[in-house]
C-alpha cells in the first residue's frame, strides 16, 4: 500500500537527484580542459606577461585532499593552466585547464591564504597559496 508508494517516490526521488548531479557534472567537466585537446600556441606565453608558481589545489571528489601543482596565467589567455611539476618548455601541454571566462567571482584573500574560484559551470575550484601576499598576486592576476 502506502508504504510501496513511498519507496516508489523515494527511487524516482534519487533518480532525479542522481541525473541532476551527473548535469552539473558533465557542465564542470567541460569547464575544465583536460590534456587531450591542447594546441600548444593556446597556452605558449608568447609576448604577455605570466603569473606562475606552486598552489595548492583541492579535489574536487574523493577525499578532497589538497595537491600541489604548477599554475599558470599567461596575459592574454583565457586559462589558468596546471603541471603536475614546473614544465622544462613554454610548449609543455598542461594536465589540465580552467576556462577563466567562465569564473564568475574570485573569493579572498580575505585573512588567509585561500582563493575560490566560482562560476555556474564550473564547479568551484578552492587554490591555497604559499603566504597571503602570494594569493593577492594570484587574485589580480584571475581578475584582470
Amino acid at each position: 500500500g502506502s508504504s510501496e508508494a513511498a519507496a516508489g517516490a523515494g527511487t524516482i526521488a534519487a533518480v532525479v537527484a542522481a541525473k541532476k548531479h551527473a548535469a552539473v557534472a558533465a557542465k564542470a567537466r567541460r569547464a575544465v580542459t583536460k590534456r587531450r585537446g591542447f594546441r600548444a600556441s593556446v597556452f605558449a606565453a608568447g609576448s604577455g606577461g605570466i603569473t606562475e608558481g606552486w598552489l595548492r589545489k583541492r579535489g574536487h571528489s574523493g577525499l578532497r585532499l589538497w595537491q600541489k601543482r604548477w599554475f599558470r596565467i599567461v596575459t592574454g589567455s583565457h586559462y589558468l593552466s596546471y603541471f603536475k611539476t614546473q614544465p622544462a618548455s613554454a610548449d609543455e601541454p598542461p594536465l589540465a585547464a580552467v576556462d577563466l571566462r567562465l569564473v564568475t567571482e574570485v573569493e579572498g584573500p580575505a585573512e588567509g591564504n585561500e582563493l575560490s574560484l566560482k562560476g555556474p559551470d564550473l564547479g568551484g575550484y578552492t587554490l591555497r597559496a604559499a603566504s597571503q601576499e602570494e594569493a593577492a598576486t594570484w587574485a589580480s592576476a584571475l581578475r584582470a
